[in-house]
């Protein structure tokens, strides 16, 4: 298991399980929002789908041997799984570079990090 500060590489084939979502971060200057070197983090979690290889050992009569889903490997999608933001966003799979595990916070933690985060402000102010 990943600790939790870990940021894992995908190019190493380091990838969270399928369904769970992990900060992800995608280095794509065209997307709007991006900070000024255009990189970005996000919240989104994979979902696999077939590569060229897998396709192509189908049989002809294999409903997936001709439909072809947004996470397959095919066209723009240089992998064979993509990624699904917790918005409307879906990253290719080469879009995403590195991800991370989310903080696993109990609702007592975040309530308290919330209240001295308010308490610094206050005092800044």
């Amino acid at each position: 298991m990943l600790g939790l500060n870990e940021v894992c590489l995908t190019a190493n084939g380091d990838l969270p399980p399928e369904g769970v979502y992990v900060l992800v971060y995608e280095k794509d200057a065209s997307v709007g929002g991006n900070d000024a070197v255009g990189m970005k983090w996000n919240v989104a979690s994979i979902s696999f789908g077939l590569s060229l290889e897998e396709r192509a050992k189908l049989p002809e009569t294999h409903p997936r041997k001709y439909s072809y889903g947004a996470d397959d490997e095919d066209g723009n999608n240089k992998r064979a799984f993509g990624w699904h933001s917790v918005g409307p966003k879906h990253y290719f799979g080469q879009c995403i570079t590195a991800w991370t595990h989310l903080p696993n916070r109990t609702e007592d933690e975040i309530t308290k990090i919330a209240k001295r985060a308010l308490e610094a402000k206050k005092r800044v102010y």
